[in-house]
């Protein structure tokens, strides 16, 4: 009873419990409905795909937990991508250099060129970088040494600056 109210406070408590408490499925829901990032403490769950997509599926958040095998799905990490392109931080190394998932990410969010893999296709596109710097001028710093030298770039990028910058600079 006591491990349930606490769980109830703070799903991440779970860490606390003994290993035979963490096993219990009252437990583990209401772990997960309280924090579902509290499945980082559940190996029975982490290393389950089909509870995982299921988790996954309700708090897309717990991708980040996701076995490598299955951040380096790209039908996932493209699903996921699209709901919350912060996540692209988390996707798998091979697809640390997927044009598709990072023109998705950059459209919301520049600065996500910093997952891309340095050196690579990504940091390399015009097109992404046109993409992301339109978003916001600091994903200028993650492009590749060849798009930092291009001048349409280095314009776009200074056209961008927010009006602190610009009371900073004058």
């Amino acid at each position: 009873k006591i491990a349930l109210i606490v769980v109830e406070a703070n799903g991440l408590y779970i860490s606390d419990l003994p290993s035979e408490l963490k096993q219990d499925p009252e437990i583990i829901k209401k772990a997960l409905a309280e924090n579902p990032l509290s499945v980082k403490y559940m190996p029975e769950i982490l290393n389950n795909d089909k509870k995982m997509m299921d988790l996954i599926n309700s708090n897309e958040y717990a991708y980040k937990y996701a076995s490598d095998e299955m951040r380096s799905n790209k039908n996932l990490a493209l699903k996921i991508v699209k709901r919350k392109a912060s996540l692209i931080e988390y996707v798998g190394e091979n697809l640390k250099d997927d044009k598709d998932l990072f023109t998705i990410a950059v459209q919301k969010r520049g600065e996500y060129l910093e997952y891309a893999k340095k050196n690579g296709e990504v940091v390399n596109d015009k097109m992404i970088a046109e993409i992301a710097i339109s978003n916001s001028n600091m994903a200028y710093v993650y492009l590749s040494k060849r798009l930092k030298e291009d001048e349409g770039l280095i314009l776009k990028a200074l056209s961008k600056e927010t009006e602190v910058e610009k009371k900073l600079i004058f």
